[in-house]
């Protein structure tokens, strides 16, 4: 059997070792969470610019619609063929599956001269891009 004092001795030899083994698993640890973190936190703000962008540019391409002027678009032609053009792209990129269905919504009623749908669509479906944006930045819904 082994005598106690040799028990003890073996003990502070090999307790600074495990010790030192545990610390530096800790610290590897922790390097590699932090890391993942921050690789995290940097695709989600570069996601979270990109739909913002997304959402402005759906905004922006939309708006003319919300308030005809005496039945007319205050933005025709090519100007409205490009900002829709962005949003389309934009939408396709970034969008979700439920906003890029609203978005082809959008085209084809536009598509089809039918200012009626057009409204409608605004006042249905326009809400989803703000409440999915406001959803991916933690506020919930309003």
């Amino acid at each position: 059997m082994l005598s106690d004092e040799l028990i003890k001795t073996a003990l502070h030899v090999v307790a600074p070792f495990i010790a030192a083994i545990v610390a530096i698993i800790g610290w590897l640890a922790t390097s590699m969470l932090n890391r993942k973190n921050e690789i995290f936190k940097q695709i989600l703000e570069e996601r979270l610019k990109r739909r913002m962008m997304m959402f402005e540019s759906v905004f922006e391409a939309l708006l003319p619609f919300a308030n005809p002027r005496n039945g007319e678009l205050s933005v025709s032609g090519e100007k409205l063929s490009e900002l829709l053009s962005m949003a389309n792209k934009l939408v396709q990129l970034y969008g979700n599956n439920c906003e890029i269905d609203c978005f082809r919504k959008f085209t084809s009623a536009i598509n089809g001269k039918d200012l009626d749908l057009v409204k409608k669509l605004l006042i249905d479906e326009l809400p989803l891009f703000r409440e999915n944006m406001r959803e991916e930045l933690g506020y919930g819904s309003l």
